[in-house]
């Protein structure tokens, strides 16, 4: 038996592609949510450069809280100690 307080989330890739419409079709019924992530770190160097900026784009966008700035700032600490 499910939890009823349980929210049943999809995973989509950038939101705009046919992964996600493949996704949201089958699943919409189902879920209560749908995730979008943006994936970085392919050979494409331009791929890389330019999906940051649609995380921007400010039409996907979900409301953080200062905790999720402290977890940001603690990975990018990480990042700077571990960057050799």
């Amino acid at each position: 038996m499910l939890d009823p307080d349980a929210v049943l989330v999809s995973c989509g890739m950038n939101g705009w592609n046919d992964w996600d419409r493949i996704v949201i079709d089958g699943l919409a019924p189902l879920v209560d949510l749908h995730s979008v992530h943006i994936y970085t770190g392919s050979d494409d160097y331009w791929t890389d450069v330019l999906q940051p900026h649609q995380a921007d784009d400010g039409t996907l966008e979900e409301r953080y809280s200062f905790p999720d700035a402290l977890a940001v700032a603690t990975y990018l600490n990480i990042f700077i100690r571990n960057c050799d």
